[in-house]
């Protein structure tokens, strides 16, 4: 059997990249072109689309991107100028993938994407590396072989888990199928004052969702949405058609926030935040706004609600609360890996140069 090939593509539109991924159910937002769109305008990432080939037929595809480190979770692009993008080492990272047209020869891709991978890194002056793999379908593939074939390349492995909530039911049966504390709490919700209502324009964005989001993040001493990488997006008319966003407020103000990203019918919770205020007053407010995504979600024709990662091991009362808190929707529990190299510590060398200081110390 002829070894399975890679090639670079040059993809170019939104149906181009579309037309490929979607031979793949299991594709989500992350692997389409408008995630690269958005992280490109954000952040200045570089996307690059991947075809692998088998006797000269595509087999599948991947989409990889070039970033630049982060510290303590933001993102230092900003911090770096264009001539020294040039010379700076980067990272290289995958959200998930690949989009399988052939789930049997998934492992024998990973030969030819590993010998990538080592080929960029020379060249482009790569130091770290952290892929996310068969977000959906880690138990579809010979997921032995693939853990093999990373970790003899210097790779580790981390697990990471999700729970996945079933839409295709009615919604009263996806009422009995959350748990009975979710039940309890939409209950007491639907006795008080607290509303949700969806974000329906770029204005209101702004005004009911980025700055409370932001907000509540700053109480809880956590990094914030940098505005001017929300206008920089602004015009791609993502909202509402891939982004949806939600915000639930009590006696005016807005106690919780949450949105999410809907794609190839995948819907993903994305930026949750509530207020000081509202875990202490016991309001509620992510388990209203989590059902009400549900219903939507299920409106919009998605077939499931992808709760985001929780740690399969947890480490803290924190981890612990978050997947108690996820697992109570009843969604199927699954793992899947994520692959890493690890990358060198770029941000010492960042701040002796002059003026690095104070653009790193900037919310960016």
């Amino acid at each position: 059997m002829m070894p399975v090939e890679l090639r670079e593509l040059k993809i170019e539109s939104e149906a181009e990249w579309q037309t490929l991924i979607l031979n793949d159910r299991h594709a989500d937002f992350q692997q389409s072109f408008q995630w690269a769109r958005m992280l490109q305008l954000s952040y200045g990432y570089e996307p690059f689309f991947l075809e692998f080939s088998d006797s000269g037929k595509p087999v599948g595809y991947i989409m990889l991107f070039e970033t630049f480190p982060f510290q303590k979770g933001k993102n230092i692009s900003n911090a770096i100028s264009n001539s020294m993008r040039k010379t700076f080492a980067k990272n290289l990272r995958c959200y998930n993938g690949p989009a399988l047209i052939r789930t049997d020869l998934a492992a024998e891709m990973m030969d030819p994407l590993i010998s990538w991978l080592d080929e960029k890194s020379k060249v482009n002056k790569i130091k770290g590396m952290k892929l996310t793999l068969f977000l959906y379908n880690w138990h579809d593939v010979n997921s032995a072989s693939i853990a093999k074939k990373f970790e003899s390349n210097g790779f580790t492995l981390r697990k990471w888990a999700t729970y996945l909530v079933d839409l295709n039911q009615s919604e009263d049966m996806l009422w009995e199928y959350i748990g009975k504390s979710a039940r309890k709490s939409l209950k007491k919700v639907r006795e008080s004052d607290v509303q949700v209502k969806r974000v329906q324009n770029h204005d209101e964005f702004m005004e009911k969702f980025i700055k409370p989001y932001n907000r509540m993040e700053r109480e809880h001493d956590r990094s914030q949405i940098p505005v001017d990488h929300v206008e920089k997006t602004m015009n791609l008319n993502y909202l509402n058609k891939h982004y949806h966003y939600y915000y639930a407020e009590s006696q005016g103000v807005i106690h919780g926030a949450i949105g999410m990203c809907t794609f190839n019918g995948w819907a993903a919770e994305i930026m949750s935040s509530s207020s000081i205020y509202a875990q202490e007053n016991h309001l509620y407010v992510q388990d209203a706004l989590h059902w009400q995504m549900f219903l939507d979600a299920k409106n919009m024709g998605c077939h499931t609600f992808d709760m985001a990662g929780v740690n399969p091991e947890p480490k803290s009362k924190k981890e612990e609360g978050i997947d108690q808190f996820k697992k109570k929707w009843g969604g199927r529990y699954v793992e899947y890996p994520i692959f890493e190299k690890n990358s060198e510590n770029l941000i010492s060398k960042l701040r002796t140069r002059p003026g690095a200081a104070s653009r790193l110390d900037r919310r960016d």
